[in-house]
């Protein structure tokens, strides 16, 4: 609600003052919360579902910048208000979503952590191939980010067997038997898998 009483103001008009846009922006977090407290007094919304809620509008308004910047969309004031409107469509998505998917907080992390891992691959992959053009380089990034969260939301999801299936990493000394004594166990640096 703050984001957006701030924000609509550059959008609606060029002459507003910075005590406008701070008070817009009070109000705006103000309706916010009121409008959120209302629309959840009645609703059992669960942790994971919080989380799922409060991550899709940032990612929904960086694809939508993505989708911006690839179409070649360069006036500022349009790009800034269909912004805000894709991060709206976001939270409204997002809580359609939660109510068909069982997430934990921490599953939704993870899916947030995918997608940025993505991205920091799509980034390496730009320096090691020398992409220069922006929107190819954006492009890029965006992929990356896409396919890494859409991985850790399929490995994650309650209907696949694929997070049962995949190892289970403990980062742990590792016991090597003692040289002197075969029936003794020492401990050495490294990590073990265990399948």
């Amino acid at each position: 609600g703050m984001w957006q009483g701030i924000a609509w103001p550059f959008v609606l008009s060029e002459n507003f003052d910075g005590d406008g846009h701070l008070l817009s922006g009070m109000i705006g977090g103000a309706a916010g919360l009121l409008g959120t407290g209302m629309l959840t007094a009645n609703s059992n919304i669960s942790s994971g579902d919080a989380e799922l809620i409060t991550s899709f509008p940032g990612w929904t308004s960086l694809y939508w910048m993505w989708i911006s910047v690839v179409s070649g969309i360069d006036d500022g004031t349009f790009l800034l208000g269909s912004t805000l409107v894709a991060g709206d469509v976001g939270i409204l998505a997002g809580a359609a979503l939660a109510q068909h998917v069982d997430f934990s907080r921490g599953d939704v992390r993870l899916i947030n952590l995918g997608g940025l891992l993505g991205a920091l691959v799509g980034g390496s992959a730009i320096i090691l191939a020398d992409i220069s053009e922006p929107k190819m380089a954006y492009t890029t990034v965006m992929l990356g980010s896409l396919i890494g969260s859409g991985f850790a939301w399929w490995a994650l999801s309650p209907n696949s067997q694929t997070a049962d299936a995949l190892p289970t990493i403990e980062i742990a000394p590792t016991l090597v038997r003692s040289p002197e004594d075969y029936l003794r166990s020492l401990p050495a640096m490294g990590m073990r898998i265990r399948f």
